[in-house]
């Protein structure tokens, strides 16, 4: 006679087994059917948004995002991050605490774990942080320091021609 195991719910941070089939013989004795479950795996990539490339040095973290718990904290290599046994159909929030240097610091990505045992992948993008310009003089700089330098030598100026009339009239 044929029968069917059909997992009703997995251990937690397992997805659900396939269902597995099997046949009763006729043998007196034990016989034994393997269910097998998967852990559930996330691989997580923290890329450059104009590149593609994998970055290096971001710290990062998944979180329960109800009560805020840190679930797994890493700090990026130039390769993907996996993260084995989390929750099938549970919500995370996947979060970068700091940025490497030069980039920006990326929005938190939210998550659903799927009930499967192959890989699943989130990935985040870091966007280079800008240059920063230096705006070209355009002309409308304040006119201040060349009117005090100009009024400053018209005042010296007739100064010294007073001293210079005083001088010609004492010596006249």
């Amino acid at each position: 006679k044929s029968y069917r195991i059909v997992e009703k719910a997995a251990p937690k941070g397992y997805a659900t087994a396939d269902p597995v089939d099997f046949m009763l013989d006729n043998v007196s004795g034990v016989q034994l059917t393997n269910v097998a479950n998967q852990p559930t795996i996330f691989e997580f990539s923290k890329i450059d948004k104009k590149t593609g490339k994998l970055l290096a040095g971001a710290h990062l973290r998944i979180l329960d995002p109800k009560t805020g718990e840190v679930i797994a904290d890493w700090v990026s290599e130039e390769k993907a991050h996996r993260v084995i046994g989390l929750s099938v159909g549970k919500a995370y929030q996947w979060a970068e605490v700091n940025a490497p240097e030069g980039y920006q610091i990326a929005s938190p990505i939210t998550f659903i774990v799927k009930d499967t045992g192959e890989i699943q992948k989130c990935i985040m993008e870091d966007e280079p942080i800008p240059p920063l310009t230096v705006a070209p003089p355009t002309g409308d700089r304040p006119l201040f320091p060349q009117y005090f330098c100009m009024l400053f030598a018209v005042v010296f100026l007739m100064i010294e021609k007073k001293k210079m009339k005083r001088k010609k009239i004492m010596h006249s």
